[in-house]
């Protein structure tokens, strides 16, 4: 872990240097020569696009200096305090120092932030007396706190609607930054799974609280009262390296209800969560009835709904479907999110007419620091936790921008689907074959909001190159991982972006819309181009009984349509004139000619087709 200071003057720095040798860090000796200490004193006349670039560059380099990757450790910045927290707000008119720390706050979610003070709030002093709890100088020497990562705390959030209140009363702006009023507990012991499963949280609309501890879990459930989240995500198998001796957590319903009775389901007073959702791999031992039992006690949940998920999922889209929250909830438009998480936003009244705007400019701006700093991770993956954060940067960018800056928020909407790709393809935890259609179809829903804001006669060309785009930056990582069948799906989805644009682009190549829909829809599966050629075949058969070679034929029903299935195999399939075992008519009738013609011309298309898609598909095998 490391500390930074981050403080108005030189004695406030001084003072927040005694803290950091309380918690056994290096002594701070000359201010000048610290990199931890960053002190603001003497800049005040600065602009804010400057401010916030010096600020931010500098607890960059004090935090990765070294050139580690950001999830390798994790980074707590001391804060001297905050006079007015009801002005943590980013585009707060003429600025101010609650102004250009919620704009870094928002560009570094990795970074743990801790205040020396903390002011009284007008618009919300209950939630601002919590926030001071988990935020305080005291709260370092506390038990452990989650990872900020995903704004258990809320501290975030606090900015976002902050900001949305500035935007409706001063700024008269119909912008509101999508918010997540709904928590969500991550239990579970292994790192890899409790960032996925906690990104997967975050991303459709919850703030994550990640509980990787017996003692945090203990503290978080062990007491009495109802806790505070809306959805429950927790291993089966809980093996806590700090479980006490003795304690069994697999049982649901009598070893963790009775070690952490906020978790007893059946007790809709304490345990009311909408969504608990048990993930396990299934296996037990001989004998051992423990899932059986657990599942029939999440169908026995007194109040919301209780579903278990068997190991591995194919992503993170599978994952929230089995988990039963890919569907809508009462009272609410939108689907797959949390209830208030409200994403895409809606459809502006001035959309791509002259007088809309984008987003604001220091919102913007903290966008595009996030998406400078995903871009900069991107080539050092190596692990979940590392794709988990560029995923969470690229996804913070997206909502700040609500998709008014139509360049900047397409980047960081490919930036937020390669990372995922990235997590899914690198993480054992996955099955090989991943879901990607529910992907594309999630890519094609953002892209459709980002798009009404080009011009009206640019939107469709707009949206079709920025999907193009996207999913060729996919196809390049899946066949760097070698997922053939997710890269041809998204390759034939390119190949269809690709021929409509094509055709818009000249009114007059519409003309080849049928046999270029016809080739795509060959292509789209090698079963389904199997069976179109079988359906070519019994056609031509049909065609052949019913217009023989010999114009006075003698032959029965069925025997003339084996002798036309025999023509139509052999001429599909041989690109030539259909071979018979009967006698050569010298003079064949013109029906027969005809249909060996359409037979010769077919076959030679469909193989040549065939032909070059399977040397594709073998080649990339």
């Amino acid at each position: 872990m490391r500390h930074l200071i981050l403080a108005h003057s030189k004695p406030t720095a001084h003072a927040l240097g005694a803290w950091l040798a309380l918690r056994g860090e290096r002594p701070i000796a000359e201010l000048d020569d610290d990199q931890r200490v960053i002190v603001w004193e003497g800049r005040e006349g600065l602009p804010v696009v400057q401010a916030f670039d010096r600020l931010a560059r500098a607890l960059e380099e004090a935090a990765y200096g070294g050139g580690e990757m950001p999830s390798r450790h994790r980074v707590v910045v001391l804060v001297d305090g905050i006079a007015r927290p009801d002005d943590l707000n980013v585009v707060a008119q003429g600025g101010g120092w609650e102004s250009l720390l919620s704009m870094l706050i928002l560009a570094f979610p990795e970074f743990r932030w801790v205040f020396g003070v903390w002011g009284a709030s007008n618009a919300d002093a209950k939630r601002v007396t919590e926030l001071a709890k988990h935020h305080s100088l005291i709260s370092l020497f506390g038990p452990g706190e989650s990872d900020p990562l995903f704004d258990a705390t809320g501290l975030r959030d606090w900015i976002r609607e902050r900001t949305n209140h500035c935007l409706e009363h001063e700024l008269k702006d119909d912008l509101r930054l999508p918010l997540r009023e709904e928590r969500a507990a991550i239990i579970e012991e292994e790192q890899s799974y409790l960032y996925f499963n906690g990104y997967c949280a975050y991303r459709f609309g919850f703030r994550a609280d990640l509980i990787a501890s017996w003692q945090r879990m203990k503290n978080t459930f062990g007491n009495k009262g109802k806790h505070p989240y809306w959805l429950l995500l927790e291993d089966m198998s809980l093996n806590f390296p700090d479980r006490e001796k003795g304690i069994k957590l697999h049982c649901l319903r009598g070893e963790r209800a009775r070690e952490c009775p906020q978790l007893d389901s059946i007790n809709a007073a304490v345990e009311r969560s909408r969504q608990r959702v048990l993930i396990t791999t299934g296996q037990t031992r001989p004998g051992d009835d423990t899932l059986s039992r657990n599942r029939d006690y999440l169908r026995e949940k007194a109040h919301g709904r209780g579903t278990l998920v068997l190991k591995p999922a194919s992503g993170l889209f599978d994952l929230w479907e089995q988990a039963g929250l890919m569907r809508r909830y009462d009272g609410v438009s939108h689907t797959d999110f949390a209830p208030s998480h409200r994403w895409p936003p809606e459809k502006p009244v001035l959309a791509g007419k002259a007088d809309g705007h984008g987003a604001p400019g220091k919102l913007l701006l903290v966008a595009e620091k996030l998406i400078e700093r995903a871009e900069a991770i991107k080539s050092q993956v190596r692990s979940v936790g590392d794709a988990v954060l560029g995923a969470t940067l690229a996804a913070d960018a997206l909502e700040l921008t609500g998709c008014r800056t139509p360049t900047s928020a397409i980047q960081a909407l490919s930036l937020k689907h390669q990372f995922e790709v990235m997590a899914e393809c690198q993480f054992s935890g996955v099955e090989y074959h991943i879901h990607i259609e529910p992907r594309i179809s999630d890519i094609t829903r953002d892209l459709e909001a980002i798009c009404l804001w080009f011009g009206e006669g640019k939107r469709e060309s707009a949206r079709l190159n920025a999907h193009m785009h996207i999913l060729n930056q996919l196809v390049r990582i899946l066949r760097e991982y070698n997922r053939f069948d997710e890269e041809q799906i998204c390759m034939n989805k390119v190949r269809s972006l690709h021929s409509t644009l094509w055709m818009k682009s000249r009114s007059w190549r519409s003309i080849f819309w049928l046999p270029i829909r016809y080739v795509e829809y060959l292509l789209e599966s090698f079963l389904r181009f199997v069976g179109v050629l079988g359906i070519w075949v019994a056609v031509l058969a049909f065609l052949f009984a019913l217009y023989p070679a010999d114009p006075n034929p003698s032959d029965c029903g069925l025997v003339r349509f084996g002798i036309g299935l025999e023509n139509a195999i052999t001429s599909f399939f041989s690109v030539g004139a259909p071979m018979q075992h009967l006698k050569i008519v010298d003079d064949p009738s013109v029906g027969f000619v005809v249909v060996s013609m359409i037979s010769i011309i077919s076959g030679f298309l469909h193989l040549g087709v065939l032909i070059s898609h399977l040397y594709s598909v073998v080649s990339r095998k």
